[in-house]
């Protein structure tokens, strides 16, 4: 494809996706009447859309779980139980990393014993809290539908509250609001049209007739009722997943033999391939991160120094910054721990005698 060809793909790629934003969730914040929490999202429900777009956008998902296991998979240096049932401090990690960079927040409930020491510590799904004005008190629930009424509310932990039953609201260190952003936020579009796209590619091949056709009858014009039998016939019939985009018209003619016309983009495959690159580039953009170190490699191949460079740049802007992030906040509960270097061996060569191991940390 020539690069004359290539920038006109990727202009239209950019016009699709700006079309598309009109769309995006967006992270407001506001009072509901009523009520002591405050909605995060139109709908309350922006945790859910950043943790929906994590599962269902496979690169995204893929950056999440991998830097959490950057972050976290070494385990840590001090480690101990946290209840009474033998977890242990370095299998709590692991989900708040995720929850961290995946909705930009995690949380932890702390339970005291009778002597106001911590007793126990448990996971909470941060996409179930939400919060007051000032901070003060954390609000728990799994639906936050517009009927809900399974509501908990918890004392928000705070170092001078010695409450036996507190959460700790741990929202992204950059975040200036109420409620945590994650760090790819700003690619959410691109997040988005990714899932889109996916679902159209899979929709042109479970769709039993081809999108976007046309089929005129021209055997006179129906009364309505006929019309409508014959339009849900020609629907159930031919329509998949999501339905094609089949259009019908009547008309008088000497013809009477129906007429189908398919006007489908010619250049579908290369406009398709060209949105997820760079929906793909900008995901990865905004988490600093290169394909090598999700397990997609460059067009040049796979060369360890540049995997070793690339991992040296995430650790100082991500990996570091989260890891030091995290034990202070742990810090605060009296809890002290070092997150342990996360070493990463692989070997490479040019023949099945030379291989050459490296370890980056």
């Amino acid at each position: 494809m020539s690069d004359k060809k290539k920038l006109d793909l990727n202009l239209r790629c950019v016009d699709f996706i700006q079309d598309y934003v009109e769309d995006i969730p967006m992270p407001v914040i506001s009072k509901i009447s009523g009520k002591d929490y405050l909605a995060y999202g139109v709908n309350n429900d922006m945790p859910s859309v950043y943790s929906n777009a994590v599962d269902e956008c496979s690169i995204l998902g893929s950056v999440v779980d991998t830097i959490t296991t950057y972050v976290s998979g070494g385990g840590v240096d001090n480690d101990r139980e946290i209840d009474n049932q033998g977890t242990m401090l370095s299998e709590l990690l692991p989900k708040m990393v995720y929850d961290y960079l995946a909705i930009g927040a995690c949380a932890v409930q702390i339970l005291r014993n009778p002597y106001g020491d911590i007793a126990k510590l448990c996971y909470i799904d941060a996409t179930c809290v939400r919060l007051n004005e000032d901070e003060t008190k954390v609000y728990y629930s799994k639906n936050w539908g517009r009927y809900n009424r399974d509501i908990r509310v918890y004392d928000r932990w705070d170092k001078a509250n010695k409450s036996p039953n507190a959460i700790m609201y741990i929202k992204y260190q950059k975040s200036k609001d109420l409620y945590g952003k994650p760090v790819w936020h700003s690619s959410l579009r691109d997040a988005l049209t990714m899932i889109e796209a996916s679902k159209a590619n899979f929709n042109s091949i479970v769709n039993q007739f081809a999108p976007n056709t046309l089929i005129s009858f021209n055997s006179g014009i129906p009364d309505p009722e006929t019309k409508d039998a014959m339009e849900r016939s020609v629907l159930d019939k031919y329509s998949g997943s999501n339905g094609a985009k089949i259009f019908m018209t009547w008309c008088d003619s000497a013809d009477t033999a129906p007429t189908v016309q398919n006007f489908s983009a010619e250049d579908y495959t290369e406009r398709y391939n060209a949105i997820l690159e760079t929906c793909k580039s900008n995901i990865l953009s905004a988490f600093r991160v290169s394909p090598q170190l999700i397990g997609i490699p460059n067009n040049t191949g796979f060369a360890s120094e540049e995997f070793e460079d690339a991992y040296k740049l995430l650790y100082a802007t991500q990996i570091r910054p989260i890891q030091d992030y995290i034990e202070r906040q742990f810090g605060k509960l009296n809890i002290k721990f070092k997150f342990n270097e996360f070493r990463i061996q692989f070997s490479t060569g040019t023949t099945d005698t030379q291989t050459n191991n490296i370890e980056i940390k």
